[in-house]
């Protein structure tokens, strides 16, 4: 997968992405005064990590920022540096790059990040792996955008599928946008009952 961490660098979250940061989160007591180890799953640069999520705890012993591109987490250190930040880069497909982590979290955060991996049930799965008991997860991620539908139409045409193999993570969906919402929730739910039986 390729993206361009200086122009990841260089933009502001949606307003959306804020709203979710700054409104959503602190209705769900986020801020609730306790000692948090956060952990946040597709950092990119670190711009949002340190302007927006970093922010939101006022009892942090540390944040674990995760990308799975090195020239993102290069970036990262090099400009968006905190001493209660640490930067890895790590794979979230790979359970094995997270691992060290488990039972540790308190709080994870993704934004925009979930609907790139490959097996996203699985990760569902990791997420839990990594809470510690009473811990919480917020995924902010695309539920329905005609990004998808032109993204697989393209993928169709003999003349990119090659290309696009490796980008298109959400193929097992049915195609359209309101079918993004329904096989998110599927894995959700599947793995949600596979952590819990």
């Amino acid at each position: 997968m390729y993206f361009d961490a200086d122009l990841y660098d260089r933009r502001q979250p949606l307003d959306s992405v804020i709203h979710f940061l700054t409104v959503t989160l602190k209705e769900l007591n986020w801020n609730d005064g306790r000692k948090n180890v956060v952990m946040d799953v597709g950092c990119g640069p670190g711009n949002t990590t340190i302007e927006w999520i970093l922010p939101l705890f006022s009892n942090l012993d540390k944040l674990i920022a995760l990308d799975s591109l090195p020239s993102m987490i290069e970036i990262a250190t090099a400009k968006n540096c905190h001493p209660k930040v640490e930067y890895y880069i790590a794979d979230f497909n790979d359970r094995s790059a997270v691992e060290r982590w488990k039972g540790e979290i308190t709080k994870l955060i993704s934004v925009n990040c979930f609907h790139w991996l490959k097996d996203q049930e699985k990760c569902f799965q990791l997420v839990y792996n990594l809470l510690q008991p009473g811990g919480e997860a917020a995924c902010y991620f695309l539920l329905g955008s005609y990004f998808y539908d032109a993204m697989i139409q393209i993928k169709s045409d003999p003349k990119w599928k090659d290309h696009l193999e490796a980008l298109m993570t959400i193929s097992s969906t049915d195609a359209t946008c309101t079918g993004v919402h329904h096989h998110f929730w599927q894995i959700f739910s599947s793995a949600t009952d596979k952590v819990l039986s």
